[in-house]
């Protein structure tokens, strides 16, 4: 990588703010524009099993209205000085960022600092974004519906199954009705054949995921076949069906949502 075009940048200056924000700045002397970002430090990880979603959730509702703009509003200011606006939920943090013509700075960084410290909250707009998400999710669920574990587990979380799966599926361990399968996130459907490959079937990693599918029994929408070490899909699972497993949609959506 040529790194000649950034050796003369200068460092960022950091500075504490009175309440405690951290300040970075940067100066760019071949930039037209000025881009602010504020990134907060909390994210889905830090979130409560009864509120799984809600930083991607407040992410947008943020945008919906404050104590004296509404969403039009809101989004007519911005549009009104050519601003670019984006938002984004990590596990970590959530962040705003808002690109503008230095002469148009100072009020768009206003509109930014009244989403973020004066959210109305209003009940519908709320009520409509809910929709929203559900419908990423409903979005989410048709397609990709047949992702799925090849077992499932009470103690999921003391088996690095997902990370194994993955490598096993990267290197080309397995067959779906004989075709090479090289992508953790193959879309499977009810009647497909999930084999290992001849030469694989003395894998450490394959042999224990058999050996954990035998003493466990297999779930009611697979049939284990461990002398031939395949799999049926007889149909797809329901979201009960995979109940034992701790899968956080929000995550997935927040995923698909970028």
């Amino acid at each position: 990588m040529n790194l000649d075009p950034y050796r003369s940048e200068i460092p960022p200056h950091r500075e504490v703010l009175p309440g405690g924000a951290v300040l970075l700045s940067t100066p760019m002397r071949t930039a037209h524009a000025v881009t602010l970002g504020v990134w907060l430090r909390t994210g889905s990880q830090d979130e409560p099993a009864d509120l799984c979603g809600v930083s991607h959730f407040l992410e947008h509702i943020v945008f919906k209205g404050t104590q004296k703009r509404s969403a039009f509003e809101i989004a007519a200011t911005f549009d009104s000085l050519g601003a670019s606006v984006d938002a984004f939920t990590t596990k970590d943090l959530v962040a705003f960022t808002i690109k503008v013509l230095p002469e148009y700075f100072e009020p768009a960084v206003e509109v930014l600092a009244d989403m973020l410290l004066n959210p109305a909250f209003d009940g519908r707009m709320v009520e409509l974004e809910q929709g929203v998400v559900c419908e990423e999710i409903q979005e989410l669920c048709a397609e990709s519906e047949s992702l799925f574990p090849a077992w499932e587990s009470e103690n999921w979380s003391n088996w690095q199954a997902p990370k194994e799966f993955a490598h096993t599926a990267r290197i080309g361990h397995l067959r779906v009705d004989g075709t090479k399968v090289d992508i953790p996130s193959f879309l499977v459907k009810g009647g497909h054949v999930v084999a290992v490959r001849e030469k694989s079937r003395k894998n450490p990693y394959i042999l224990e995921a058999l050996d954990i599918a035998k003493s466990r029994g297999c779930p009611k929408w697979l049939e284990l076949d461990g002398e031939k070490f395949q799999s049926t899909v007889k149909d797809l699972p329901q979201r009960e069906d995979i109940s034992t497993i701790p899968i956080q949609e929000q995550l997935i959506v927040e995923l698909y949502s970028k």
